[in-house]
């Protein structure tokens, strides 16, 4: 903007950058750039020269009159210097050649903090030139260049300031470009990349006891072995990348010495636009009805050493990341993103094919057939999914999606016993297929923030035909979980509601059972602190997927008698809720917990005797003399037992240490687990109570403690009179050698007893690689896991070397 006035006779010209210059030294002495921005709102003393330059101003009409005669802050004088310039009229001479500076004589010019201010002139062209003397003219030559001057220092600090951060901008986008072009080439260009898992483990435990009506004998067991593990990752360009897990280990016990080296995974990954593959080894997640279930452990608070534990056994089998499978095969997908559309924000699809080893070896369960040559089962599954753009509904979104999965398992046909002969009746020479498959709608609903109301749903069917080349045997079912659910940030409540048939057979889905490898006679020989079981059977890369009797596995009627295979155990049907809290700073506080109120569908029937009809697997057979049961004529009373569950299970746990300001953690929790099952034969109730905590006693030493207690009272059934039961399978037909072989071995079992378990853990971190930890267990009670009497103790030591690189 460029204006004219007359200022001795000079023509003027008005820049707006010195305008603004004039802004900020009108806002009186003292206020510079650099002090804070609470000086803005500091009173303006009376009598300060603000006043009168205000005065000034509304003289000329710029402001209105009586501004001047109040108190204001600086920010009020900034507002009324800035309203008055909306009008355009704020004009400070400057000359297009400033004169030479005044004399010694003169009076020296203020300080470039309290610089005055030359007093407007009167508008150009709406008013008539004024006269101006000399003495006039030369005050305000002196206060021009005094102007000047606090304006180029002002203006030089602001630049310094603004160098500065630009400097420090441009050093912090050089370091992350480095760092940008060191990630990018580990991806896009040619590099190989190494980091591993290293353990050492040295093991004692000592398990005696006097267990009736079976004795087991008091063993010592001593161990010690180690492995490392290298993960290797490299590039050949960006859209080709690899990765393998190759382990080397050793045994270095007194009585076995030996060393080896395996490949555990490798993987190929293809990546070109708008397509993507994997061969080899990869992980695949479906929903909780089609491949994978529940966490194992069935804890939502565990102790230090109980959750090292259990994640120790996952990753050997590798079922650590939950809810992923391991796979290997083949997978191909793609998914694409419309960020322009109003209808759909993403599609995506993904096939993969799976290999394994022939399973379904009918004639011996959990066996697996390989004969002189091996044999390939197959695993077919896809998957796709919508999502919808968030619509806006009148300050509410909304948004949906629908994901669609499907799974097969197929055995070709004569590969349980190579070149054998069809038989309709010698199911050693079936072949068997699963089908399974789901959808699963989500309908989410926000209220701004991260507050969301919604409804989802898991709904699956599946069809079982245990021969290929009969269609009367084929059984088909279906399940379903789902409810509303409303997500405030971090923590979600959901209710549920859940109906699993009887014949749903989903062999990726319903495998949580306890690890028993051994049940003769009842005893059971894996034994291990605190009673902890293995999580999952051993199924590496699904070696031994069988028949439906091999997939329910024996399970603890104490430990897990409501959903012993998960949430697609069959023959349930009721409903409940979860809830999931992660509150205050840092998510310090967790609380999770989750009930259920289920009933039998039906009774868990099998073929008879004679095949002529069907009848209760899990009565117990047993006479009067032993059960309690009247005898009819000679045969044992049979009773169709229809079981009531309820299963409520809590786990909060709070880290003090960062709420008191503290640089380590102090961490307390504690889980409350209760299960009730009710049928005509009786009631059992059992519950586990446990608390812990975990200080961090130095920076580099935690320490923790938790201390449990595990009742059972009631009356039930049991296999070979102990406390575990399967899930019979209906085609366990008895004219069919080795099949059928639960039925009339369950006796009724009272049980009345309690196991108490102390444990220790103490934590040394080497650095931030490596940890030494220091593991001591030690169970005791009347209720051993292989009776319903007798005493148990059970000591576990074990010293564990980490490291990660």
């Amino acid at each position: 903007m460029t204006g004219a006035s007359r200022f001795g006779g000079l023509p003027m010209k008005y820049p707006s950058n010195f305008r603004m210059a004039v802004l900020v030294l009108l806002l009186s002495p003292g206020w510079a750039w650099g002090e804070s921005p609470e000086n803005l709102f500091a009173v303006v003393p009376a009598g300060d020269a603000t006043y009168s330059q205000l005065a000034q101003l509304e003289k000329t009409g710029w402001l209105s009159e009586g501004n001047s005669t109040k108190i204001l802050t600086r920010f009020e004088v900034a507002e009324l210097i800035l309203k008055a310039r909306e009008k355009e009229q704020i004009v400070v001479a400057q000359a297009d050649e400033i004169p030479p500076p005044p004399g010694d004589d003169t009076a020296q010019p203020a300080s470039a903090t309290e610089a005055p201010v030359a007093v407007p002139a009167a508008p150009a062209a709406s008013a008539p030139a004024t006269t101006v003397n000399s003495s006039d003219e030369a005050e305000a030559e002196k206060d021009l260049k005094t102007l000047s001057e606090a304006y180029q220092f002002e203006l030089k600090e602001v630049k310094d300031k603004v160098k500065a951060v630009e400097d420090q901008s441009a050093a912090l986008d050089s370091t992350q470009y480095d760092l940008m072009k060191r990630l990018n080439g580990i991806l896009e260009y040619p590099t190989v990349a190494f980091h591993g898992l290293g353990r050492a483990f040295a093991v004692s435990r000592q398990l005696f006891g006097n267990f009736s009506p079976n004795t087991f004998n008091a063993s010592n067991y001593m161990l010690g072995y180690g492995y490392l593990d290298l993960q290797p990752f490299g590039s050949i360009s960006k859209q080709v990348r690899w990765n393998a897990l190759l382990r080397l280990g050793t045994n270095f016990q007194p009585d076995v010495s030996t060393d080896f080296f395996l490949f555990r995974r490798i993987t190929l990954e293809l990546n070109p636009d708008w397509f993507s593959a994997t061969i080899g080894d990869f992980d695949e997640a479906y929903t909780p009805l089609t491949l994978w279930n529940r966490n194992n452990l069935d804890l939502f608070y565990k102790p230090e050493m109980m959750a090292r534990m259990d994640d120790t056994a996952k990753y050997e089998s590798f079922f650590n990341n939950e809810p992923d499978w391991p796979f290997r095969g083949l997978r191909i997908g793609t998914q694409i993103m419309w960020p322009d559309s109003t209808l759909l924000e993403s599609f995506k699809t993904s096939l993969f094919a799976n290999m394994i080893a022939n399973g379904f070896s009918a004639d011996a369960k959990n066996g697996s057939f390989l004969g002189p040559t091996n044999f390939t089962d197959w695993i077919f599954a896809g998957e796709a999914g919508l999502k919808s753009q968030k619509w806006n509904m009148g300050g509410m979104s909304v948004q949906l999606s629908v994901d669609v999965h499907g799974v097969v398992l197929d055995q070709p046909l004569s590969t349980n016993a190579p070149n054998a002969v069809y038989n309709q009746f010698d199911p050693t020479t079936w072949a068997h297929q699963y089908l399974v498959g789901s959808w699963t709608p989500d309908l989410r609903m926000g209220f701004g923030g991260d507050f969301y109301f919604g409804g989802s749903a898991d709904m699956a069917f599946s069809s079982y035909q245990d021969d290929k080349q009969d269609n009367s045997k084929i059984l088909t079912d279906y399940a379903m979980i789902g409810g509303p659910y409303l997500r405030l940030g971090d923590s979600k409540i959901t209710l549920n509601f859940l109906d699993v048939g009887p014949y749903y057979y989903s062999p990726l889905a319903q495998t949580r059972q306890d690890g028993v490898t051994t049940l003769a006679n009842g005893v059971n020989s894996t034994l291990s602190p605190e009673l902890f079981q293995e999580p999952i059977r051993s199924q590496y890369f699904l070696t031994d997927i069988t028949r439906p009797d091999g997939i329910f596995s024996f399970y603890d009627r104490t430990q897990d008698n409501t959903f012993p295979y998960g949430m697609a155990t069959p023959n349930r049907q009721g409903i409940g809720g979860e809830l999931e809290v992660k509150t205050l700073e840092k998510k310090v506080l967790r609380i999770m917990g989750a009930a259920y109120f289920v009933k039998e569908i039906s009774g868990n029937l099998v073929p008879n005797v004679t095949d002529t009809g069907l009848t209760p697997v899990d009565s117990p057979a047993t006479l009067l003399g032993s059960s309690g049961y009247a005898q009819s004529n000679s045969a044992p009373a049979l009773v169709t037992l229809v079981r009531n569950f309820t299963y409520v299970n809590f786990g909060p746990s709070l880290n003090i240490g960062p709420l008191i300001g503290w640089d380590r953690d102090l961490e307390i929790g504690a889980d409350a687990r209760y299960e009730q099952t009710s049928s005509s034969i009786g009631t059992l109730n059992s519950s586990l109570l446990l608390g812990g905590i975990r200080v961090g006693v130095l920076p580099s030493w935690d320490l923790s403690a938790a201390y449990s207690v595990r009742t059972a009272k009631g009356t039930e059934v049991g296999y070979l009179g102990t406390l575990y039961a399967r899930y019979p399978y209906l085609y366990e037909d008895s004219s069919f050698k080795n099949l059928n072989a639960d039925l009339g071995k369950y006796d009724l079992i009272n049980i009345d007893g309690s196991i108490q378990s102390l444990e220790f853990s103490s934590v040394f971190k080497v650095n931030r690689n490596s940890s030494f930890y220091l593991d001591y267990d030690f169970t005791y009670g009347n209720m051993p896991p292989v009776g319903p009497v007798g005493i148990l103790y059970n000591q576990f030591m074990e010293l564990t070397y980490e490291i990660e690189f």
